[in-house]
């Protein structure tokens, strides 16, 4: 098997989720929440790497997304490398990852990222934004299953 498959797969993973962002990101409004594909890619392929490299995967994550959206990249480079950070200690744990795990870390890790991106600059009316920052971090995590099912195929060689 290639080695260069994994980076090929996150390549096209990242590609598709800033094609989505842009697309649909903030436009498809969902009783008051949308979705971070890109922060779902990011924190689902951060759960199968190494703290460091899941910071990558962040860092790339917030770049995207601040050159999708056009607005300041250092809010989305910084929270979303730390919470990728914080979640490839998921794969130092001696555990076995199952989708529904990958959906909690991205509904916590939304959650989080959304916390430290209010901290900078404060949102007028908290409520609304927490709301929206919970129904997002639910629509993340369902979106998140599909989504490490298919970059654990990509990322994890098969064993024979």
């Amino acid at each position: 098997m290639s080695t260069i498959r994994p980076y090929v797969a996150l390549v096209l993973a990242f590609w598709l989720a800033a094609a989505l962002q842009q697309s649909l990101g903030h436009r498809v409004m969902l009783a008051g929440g949308s979705f971070d594909f890109l922060l779902v890619v990011a924190l689902s392929a951060s759960v199968m790497c190494r703290p460091v490299v899941a910071a990558v995967l962040g860092f790339v994550a917030g770049m995207l997304l601040g050159g999708v959206t056009g607005s300041d990249t250092a809010n989305f480079v910084v929270s979303r490398t730390l919470v990728a950070y914080a979640a490839g200690y998921v794969s130092l744990l001696d555990l076995e990852v199952r989708p529904w795990y990958v959906a909690l870390v991205v509904v916590a890790g939304t959650v989080v990222t959304m916390v430290l991106m209010m901290i900078p600059a404060p949102p007028p009316e908290v409520w609304p934004y927490l709301r929206y920052t919970i129904v997002s971090a639910v629509y993340n995590g369902v979106l998140a299953i599909p989504v490490y099912a298919v970059l654990r195929r990509s990322l994890r060689p098969k064993v024979n």
